[in-house]
């Protein structure tokens, strides 16, 4: 029985009642999002799900204290099948290391490329956009595999807003303009209060 309990207790993505391991998280490097997460940052080695309404309303920006502190820190960060080719200086004034931050440019074999270089452990953050792809329970099951065994966050990017939820992923988040940030998924058993974040230059500034 106390094995059982033991092995229990490594897994946080079992849900047994209202007692659940803690999830670790790194803050988002911005305190008014922190406070608003479980946790309060982002999840460490877990599936995360920004949803844009279009193309550049911000769901880059929310990324950037994360993805600045892993760079610095020599962990090299992943973008692949971006829609859009991200400005260098644009990254570099964010704090981003350059030299560490690797672009991979593919349409057919995104969500596969994803998989295999969380598996590496080598990332310290990997970002992929789903861009055409129809995303299934299996490709969302095999990429938080994937998140466990690298031990490294991964931000899934996919417009389909109306794409069923699911377990798989520890946060989902709808992203306006602004950017407003919507928190519409956790896998907590407790419904989301004030959910909806409107961040502004000073808070994305924040750490």
């Amino acid at each position: 029985m106390e094995a059982l309990q033991q092995l229990l207790n490594t897994r946080t993505d079992i849900w047994r009642g209202r007692v659940q391991p803690p999830t670790p998280t790194v803050s988002t490097g911005q305190s008014a999002l922190d406070q608003r997460l479980p946790g309060h940052g982002w999840p460490c080695g877990q599936l995360i799900e920004l949803q844009p309404i279009h193309v550049g309303c911000g769901e880059l920006s929310i990324t950037w204290p994360l993805l600045a502190r892993q760079t610095q820190r020599g962990q090299p960060v992943m973008l692949i099948s971006p829609p859009l080719i991200p400005c260098p200086q644009a990254w570099a004034q964010a704090g981003i290391d350059l030299t560490r931050l690797w672009i991979v440019r593919t349409q057919s074999h995104s969500l596969w490329t994803a998989e295999h270089a969380l598996q590496s452990g080598l990332c310290g953050v990997v970002m992929v956009w789903s861009n055409s792809t129809r995303l299934t329970t299996t490709h969302l099951r095999r990429l938080q595999l994937a998140c466990e065994y690298g031990h490294a966050p991964c931000f899934l990017i996919d417009s389909d807003v109306n794409r069923p939820v699911t377990t798989f992923s520890a946060l989902r988040l709808t992203i306006a303009p602004g950017p407003t940030v919507t928190l519409t998924h956790t896998r907590r058993a407790q419904p989301l209060k004030s959910n909806t974040l409107k961040l502004t230059p000073r808070t994305l500034s924040a750490s």
